[in-house]
């Protein structure tokens, strides 16, 4: 699926920061209820599993 996307660093992209923003204030906060809110709506578009389902997945990993 990411290959027929244009060739440039989807993480760094605007339209995504503010699942970023979130996954860090989140991890800051040790928000494990909101992280699970927030994999459960990743697990939802296959393109947002490719990008964060793995750093969202590391991090629940180490609250548990």
């Amino acid at each position: 699926m990411l290959k027929y996307l244009p060739s440039r660093n989807l993480n760094n992209s605007r339209s995504f920061k503010e699942i970023n923003y979130l996954i860090s204030a989140y991890k800051k906060e040790k928000n494990v209820t909101e992280l699970l809110n927030l994999k459960d709506f990743i697990e939802q578009y296959p393109l947002l599993i490719e990008l964060y389902f793995e750093k969202i997945n590391k991090i629940l990993v180490k609250f548990t």
